[in-house]
């Protein structure tokens, strides 16, 4: 999952020239009922034939019974078409739902696709480049998108509010030009543009943090900012002058007791500090704007 300000995407396929990673449109809300072909049954709904083969299978898909109980799948992709808008732009392809798709009878919510024991149907004509690079992301709000992004021409999509973006998203916590979406090297990489409210990422498995590089981690409403930091990696020498003598007589023994911490620890402090900027930047940022 990647959030953009406070509006989120699920990542629901990634293609590389050679091979894709797909994890399925939203499944997870509706288990279709196959029609057995050698069963009788009610026709189609809108249709009203009762012809049932593989490639247009009579799906049950909502809560409705009896006579208007099941539904081409060719029928259902045409009124899901009807619903639908598209937007193009150079390097990506929108879908777009205004409304929750949900039956207009029973209510029932309606996915894109719909999985059953032994297969599943997509109902949404959603068109994917023949070959990767190309990223498909599903929002999980109203209104209802999904972004086809295609990165084979120049390997750089722009994420914004602005209309001139190749990945439009209107809201405003968005920032014109928030983010952007590259391919390098066989590897896909989300850069934030310095947007007000960030990009995020959500961590899969374990993360290698690096010394003296910020990182930012949202906990609820919070976000905070930290880095790793390690003094014992850069070790200064003291000039001789500084250094302790090599011998203090009881006098000076008493006089230092409960005094502040020794030069010699101010001092490596210090010149860590002027070899990292960063060092003295550590702690925790508090952002509560809004998700």
């Amino acid at each position: 999952m990647v959030k953009f300000g406070r509006v989120r995407y699920l990542v629901k396929e990634i293609a590389h020239p050679v091979g894709k990673e797909s994890a399925g449109f939203s499944e997870k809300n509706l288990a279709a009922e196959p029609l057995p072909a050698t069963e009788e049954h009610e026709p189609c709904r809108i249709c009203r034939s009762d012809r049932n083969v593989s490639t247009n299978p009579l799906i049950s898909a909502c809560k409705c019974a009896g006579s208007i109980k099941y539904i081409h799948a060719e029928c259902m992709r045409a009124w899901y078409q009807s619903k639908m808008l598209i937007r193009t732009t150079s390097v990506a392809k929108t879908y777009s739902i205004s409304s929750e798709l949900e039956c207009e009878l029973c209510k029932a919510k309606l996915p894109f696709t719909v999985a059953y024991p032994g297969g599943s149907v997509d109902l949404a004509r959603i068109e994917k480049p023949a070959e990767g690079p190309y990223i498909v992301l599903e929002s999980e709000q109203t209104p209802r998108e999904v972004h086809v992004v295609s990165l084979q021409s120049n390997g750089t999509a722009i994420i914004g509010r602005n209309h001139e973006c190749d990945l439009r998203i209107n809201d405003n916590t968005v920032s014109r030009t928030h983010a952007f979406l590259r391919f390098i090297d066989g590897d896909y990489y989300l850069e934030d543009n310095d947007s007000k409210f960030g990009t995020l990422v959500q961590i899969a498995g374990p993360l290698t943090l690096s010394a003296y590089l910020p990182y930012c981690v949202q906990v609820g409403r919070t976000v905070l900012t930290f880095l790793v930091r390690n003094p014992r990696e850069q070790m200064v020498k003291l000039p001789p002058e500084t250094a302790a003598p090599a011998k203090m007589d009881e006098t000076v023994v008493r006089n230092t007791v409960g005094t502040a911490p020794a030069p010699e620890e101010a001092d490596i402090d210090n010149a860590i500090d002027a070899a990292h900027p960063l060092a003295n930047v550590s702690g925790v940022v508090f952002n509560d704007g809004q998700d």
